[in-house]
């Protein structure tokens, strides 16, 4: 019994759809993350998207901008994994705010984008190894570190694997 449960868990994991990341926009460069920066305050105030597509669970893509070392998130569109996809107006989630863009004062974490060429892949999810991390750190909002990490000892593991 204990193998077919693990078996059905793993069969979970492993066929599940990889999500759709948040657009994040950083020195006039488009970059896929895989962060969230709006789902605490979604949590925090409750509000609930449909999700309708099996890539994009949590019901909306995000696009964020570095700005002034502030995040804004600028855009928001609803996710249907359809040509008919609309946009969110940002009112909608902060009815206070009449700007274009609303700074994401709520965020405090770390965004990563990659860079490089792909150096290897994760066990467990296949996720690929780029040469180079940059981590952008926000508290409240505000940028307080910008780091960039060099991969080498991903690199070194993958190359002493073959």
């Amino acid at each position: 019994m204990r193998h077919f449960l693990l078996i059905c868990i793993a069969s979970i994991y492993l066929f599940a759809t990889p999500q759709l990341g948040e657009t994040f926009i950083v020195d006039k460069k488009r970059y896929q993350i895989h962060e969230n920066p709006l789902s605490s305050y979604i949590y925090d105030k409750k509000i609930e998207f449909a999700g309708t597509c099996s890539a994009c669970w949590r019901g909306y893509h995000g696009t964020w901008k570095m700005e002034d070392d502030y995040l804004y998130i600028i855009n928001l569109i609803e996710c249907t994994c359809s040509s008919d996809e609309k946009e969110i107006p940002l009112s909608k989630l902060f009815p206070k705010q009449k700007a274009k863009k609303v700074k994401a004062i709520w965020f405090t974490g770390t965004i990563t984008i990659s860079k490089g060429r792909v150096v290897n892949h994760t066990d467990i999810d296949h996720m690929p190894i780029y040469e180079n991390d940059i981590l952008f750190s926000f508290k409240n909002g505000k940028l307080i570190e910008r780091k960039v990490v060099l991969n080498k000892s991903k690199a070194q593991i993958f190359l002493n694997k073959q």
